[in-house]
């Protein structure tokens, strides 16, 4: 990291830093990011389709309420052969298609977000 000096009295700071990592690079700077989890009970039929409704629902939601960026998106089917498959975007997981016969028992999906914060001068990550 290097300082440049700027004809204000800021100064900015140069990452050498691939633009597909920064968001992950400034989400490990920002500590421990908060969690929420909830796990339901029972027999359910989901789809990928209302996998990608409750996607679109969570970013409607962020939107409606933040000023949020989806840093990154992730999603992990673990089988009933206790085989699991990670995608790590919405669209990995539209596109993926399985080739073995094989029964889903269980979808985990991490979003992760840097929000900014009225009245805070840099964002916070959150999972």
């Amino acid at each position: 990291m290097q300082p440049i000096n700027s004809t204000d009295s800021t100064t900015a700071l140069l990452i050498p830093c691939p633009p597909d990592k920064f968001g992950e690079f400034i989400a490990g700077l920002l500590g421990k990011p908060h969690v929420l989890s909830k796990e339901f009970q029972g027999h359910f039929e989901i789809g990928v389709d209302e996998v990608l409704e409750f996607h679109h629902l969570i970013e409607q939601r962020i939107a409606d309420q933040n000023f949020a960026s989806l840093i990154e998106c992730v999603l992990t089917t673990t089988y009933a052969d206790r085989s699991s498959v990670e995608v790590r975007s919405i669209d990995q997981f539209r596109a993926y298609a399985e080739t073995r016969s094989l029964i889903p028992v269980h979808i985990a999906i991490t979003w992760i977000y840097l929000f900014s914060f009225t009245g805070r001068q840099f964002p916070k990550n959150s999972r």
